[in-house]
């Protein structure tokens, strides 16, 4: 999409005639500000937070149909990670202790664990390479968050916006594969990022992923028990490699 507001713009523009007068493809300042709110994400010792995801699929090579999930994540690196995901009508709990990965559900009755040894970051590619499973806005809490602007091939400064009351720095980004809006607080002292819009624009319809991040705790309470699991009593343990994801990236038995 930015690819082709920036084709559109240059095209309705005359030509200039110095070419130091055209800005350049990399706005320096969208690339400071961004950069500057992932490595604050980097920087925290712990976090919390609430989401809600929005994401389109393309059905038949026209319809474009609007999935959600919601929920919260929790993170205390060197610790522990624990999150709460709403999708469909099912309910998901991930919970990592630094040793091994559960995944609860509640409603349906049954929950899934396998062992994982090291860091947050370890587990999520862990999660994706065992059983496809991407875990919900884990870019935001990754110790590798300050290279997500890394291929970079264009950027923008789009001005400042009010987010549901708190004002934030507008940024576009494209590189190859796709192309990225982040809003981030101008709050200097806690630069959070608010919304994540992406655009895949090589699939026709032009499917868009939104993230809305709110209610930022970045000095949250960690109980001792917060990143334990305990299972209720007649819920049912099953294998992890027996789980699959399905078309909302919900992890499920392959019976169902």
């Amino acid at each position: 999409m930015l690819r082709y507001l920036i084709a559109t713009v240059l095209a309705l523009t005359p030509a200039l005639s110095v070419a130091e007068d055209r800005p350049p493809a990399i706005d320096p300042k969208a690339v400071e500000i961004g950069q500057a709110s992932l490595e604050f994400l980097e920087s925290q010792s712990a976090m919390g937070f609430h989401w809600f995801i929005t994401y389109d699929r393309i059905f038949e090579g026209r319809e474009k149909i609007t999935f959600i999930r919601s929920g919260s994540s929790l993170i205390a690196r060197g610790k522990g990670y624990r999150s709460y995901a709403e999708s469909g009508n099912t309910v998901r709990e991930y919970i990592y202790d630094g040793e091994q990965l559960t995944v609860s559900a509640p409603v349906q009755g049954f929950f899934t664990q396998t062992p994982v040894s090291g860091d947050f970051d370890t587990m999520v590619e862990a999660a994706r390479e065992q059983a496809g499973l991407i875990l919900p806005v884990w870019q935001v809490m990754s110790a590798k968050a300050s290279e997500f602007l890394a291929d970079i091939e264009a950027a923008s400064y789009l001005g400042t916006t009010l987010v549901n009351g708190r004002e934030a720095h507008h940024l576009a980004f494209s590189e190859y594969s796709r192309d990225f809006q982040v809003w981030v607080s101008t709050d200097a002292d806690r630069p959070v990022p608010l919304i994540f819009v992406e655009t895949d624009p090589y699939t026709q319809g032009w499917p868009q992923y939104h993230a809305f991040l709110y209610d930022w705790n970045l000095e949250p309470e960690i109980a001792s028990d917060s990143f334990q699991f305990a299972p209720a009593d007649g819920v049912a343990k099953i294998g992890f490699s027996t789980l699959s994801v399905d078309a909302e990236g919900t992890l499920q038995p392959e019976a169902e």
